[in-house]
């Protein structure tokens, strides 16, 4: 999960609860991780983060899923060289890994970065991908028709997947809106990615690159910049609904912009089997 935060100055920067001292070298980087990775069904995260130089050397901070790897998220202050990092409470950044790394990397060329600090890593429940499959009671009525009935409606099934465009019905002037395009795109079979720009009285410049579970219903939350965003995919597929649960007013709606929505795709197709059906009871 991926969420982009402020960087603050060291004058306005609290980071009372530091209590841990480290000194990394000139351009050089210490990396923090887990002590145990996290066990099945729970993924890495970043609760809360927060680092200040004691001398007023320079850093960058950033997360990535293996230290090696040349990618990291987007979270962080990697784009800008700070003497203070604070993110408290609902700061959440990770993929759906085992363990994520928090990575600090002194800027300074000639000395060394006297830092203090308070990171809290921890493991997050990961919301099951598969339709789970329920229990019978113990008790079960039956209802028999007297006619069966046969219907030709398709049911309706979520297509999360595809690009949709804002209607900006979300004031810039008051809130922190989306903008532009979201894109959801399908990753590793069983996830989907969120991406999209938001602007406005955002604290930064702010952009949502997030990797959920994919959803197996119309809905689904995620958090940015610490609000609770709901997020409600329409019957048809046809439009999303961006829902600030926190600030309402700041929420916003998109519509799809591929040709057509799965639910006008499905009902040709029944269509089509129909008339199928009717041209062979014609012939025969």
């Amino acid at each position: 999960m991926t969420i982009f935060v402020r960087t603050l100055d060291g004058q306005t920067c609290d980071c009372r609860f530091c209590l841990v001292n480290v000194t990394i070298n000139a351009n050089s980087e210490r990396s923090f991780s887990l002590t145990d990775p996290c066990r099945a069904g729970t993924a890495a995260a970043v609760s809360s983060l927060n680092v200040q130089s004691k001398d007023g050397s320079g850093f960058q901070i950033y997360t990535k899923d293996n230290p090696s790897d040349l990618s990291y998220y987007t979270a962080g202050s990697i784009n800008s060289t700070v003497s203070c990092f604070n993110k408290g409470s609902g700061f959440n950044v990770g993929g759906v890994k085992s363990q994520i790394y928090v990575v600090i990397r002194c800027k300074e060329l000639f000395r060394s970065c006297s830092l203090h600090y308070s990171i809290s890593l921890i493991c997050i429940p990961i919301t099951a991908t598969s339709t789970s499959r329920s229990t019978p009671s113990s008790t079960v009525t039956v209802t028999a028709s007297v006619k069966p009935v046969t219907s030709l409606s398709p049911v309706a099934t979520p297509n999360w997947v595809g690009t949709f465009n804002m209607v900006h019905r979300c004031d810039t002037k008051t809130c922190c809106c989306p903008s532009g395009q979201a894109s959801l795109s399908r990753e590793n079979n069983n996830y989907l990615r969120v991406q999209c720009q938001f602007v406005g009285q955002c604290p930064s410049t702010a952009y949502l690159n997030i990797l959920i579970p994919m959803p197996n219903s119309f809905q689904t939350q995620i958090a940015f910049l610490g609000d609770p965003i709901q997020i409600t995919l329409s019957q048809d597929s046809s439009t999303i609904e961006l829902r600030n649960l926190r600030a309402p007013e700041c929420s916003e709606s998109a519509r799809r912009n591929d040709a057509m929505s799965t639910a006008i795709i499905n009902s040709m197709l029944i269509a089509l089997l129909s008339g199928l059906v009717s041209l062979k009871q014609f012939v025969m």
